[in-house]
């Protein structure tokens, strides 16, 4: 890799890290911020809802204390746990984020949407020590009915912005993986060979 392919390449995936990364939180905590004010909970502490689509969508406030479907809820580490997991992860995107090089466009749109999503959700658990999900699907009729003696319940856990963040970034990175690393490496290897043989 010549110095003006890395140069070009951090230039490249700065600009949509620096775009997307803070548009995506933003987003993320503008809209729970209007879930909160807009369904609050009630005197019994239940969970407000808004049907949408009756019978598949709903818009929910729903409080996680824990990571996805609950898990670690209960326990008295979670903060330092999610505190812990989350700082390495920091640590890590970026480590992989500045080795991008020139035409590893897909993977820098991956890791910015996992950074933002990542960030959303921590930014909530150091507030409010819950994350808050607003996005519930849900099968009713016979669907429902054979996915809840299948599953245990009907409904999707709630989800929110930060969460389609990730999800969305570990499938790009999935598809950088199986579909563009092997002809980017090819690329690579190439434009290098050709940079060598000007010389």
């Amino acid at each position: 890799m010549t110095d003006s392919t890395s140069t070009e390449g951090f230039r490249l995936h700065g600009r949509v890290f620096a775009m997307l990364v803070p548009a995506m939180i933003l987003l993320d905590q503008i809209t729970k911020i209007l879930i909160r004010v807009k369904l609050p909970f009630d005197d019994r502490g239940r969970a407000a809802r808004h049907k949408i689509i009756d019978g598949f969508f709903n818009i929910v406030h729903a409080e996680n204390p824990g990571a996805a479907w609950g898990i670690l809820g209960d326990s008295q580490y979670r903060m330092l746990f999610f505190t812990v997991v989350t700082l390495v992860a920091f640590v890590l995107i970026i480590g992989y984020f500045r080795q991008l090089r020139a035409h590893d466009r897909v993977l820098s749109y991956a890791l910015a949407f996992v950074f933002a999503g990542a960030t959303g959700n921590f930014i909530d658990r150091l507030l409010y020590r819950s994350v808050t999900d607003f996005l519930q699907f849900y099968a009713s009729g016979d669907v429902g009915v054979w996915i809840k003696s299948t599953f245990g319940s009907r409904y999707w856990p709630a989800f929110n912005v930060a969460d389609i963040c990730i999800n969305v970034g570990v499938g790009l990175f999935i598809f950088h993986v199986l579909f563009l690393e092997k002809k980017l490496e090819a690329r690579y290897a190439a434009e290098a060979e050709a940079a060598g043989a000007a010389e």
